[in-house]
């Protein structure tokens, strides 16, 4: 039996989202290491900045902690030309991220914007990064640190719900006034399915729960 596969490679270098053109012409798919790309961007290591990055965002430098959020200005830019450039040599180029990034609701809208196809998360952040993919998706502008909370300890539920009190509303508001024909039914599909991803991740018996 054969088996299919792609071969392709992570882009963690800046040198390599801007040479994206050529590698593309050897690789079938690249995934973005956000967590080394940020810090060989930025010049910071992660195992430092927790010493000094707060009084950056305290001061300004930086609107948040570049390895939580991506840096859109800097960070986000060497992967939107590795998008472009990699995608002009292959067409059918797939294009994905791995890091603490790919968790993130505010960088996966930036994500989608770019034309990323897929992202990769933690266990923990599966549902958090699902619900923010769907919203990106249908093009629902959601204030990312109200996506979701914890309550309860370890259970995560929804702190916006986005099929009745979303989009800087009125609390009675419903979704239908915001979403074209058809596409409720799209997130909703994908909102049970972070229910029950999240309901799975909660199981006593996964050494990986919430």
């Amino acid at each position: 039996a054969q088996v299919e596969y792609l071969v392709g490679t992570m882009i963690e270098l800046p040198r390599a989202a801007l040479r994206a053109g050529d590698i593309a012409e050897e690789a079938e798919f690249f995934s973005f290491g956000t967590n080394d790309l940020t810090q060989t961007a930025l010049g910071i290591s992660r195992d430092d900045a927790s010493r000094f990055l707060k009084i950056y965002e305290e001061k300004g430098i930086y609107e948040k902690d570049p390895f939580v959020s991506i840096d859109r200005d800097g960070v986000g830019e060497l992967v939107r030309i590795g998008c472009e450039r990699g995608r002009a040599a292959r067409q059918k180029l797939k294009l994905g991220v791995c890091g603490e990034h790919g968790g993130d609701p505010a960088s996966i809208y930036f994500f989608e914007e770019v034309g990323l196809d897929y992202v990769s998360a933690s266990p923990y952040r599966v549902p958090v990064a699902r619900l923010a993919a769907a919203h990106a998706a249908l093009g629902i502008v959601v204030e990312p640190p109200r996506l979701v909370e914890r309550v309860g300890g370890h259970r995560l539920r929804m702190a916006l719900d986005p099929l009745g009190r979303a989009h800087g509303g009125s609390s009675e508001r419903s979704a239908r006034d915001h979403l074209p024909g058809g596409r409720l039914g799209e997130l909703q599909a994908v909102l049970h399915a972070v229910d029950a991803c999240a309901d799975r991740l909660q199981d006593p018996r996964r050494p990986d729960r919430v």
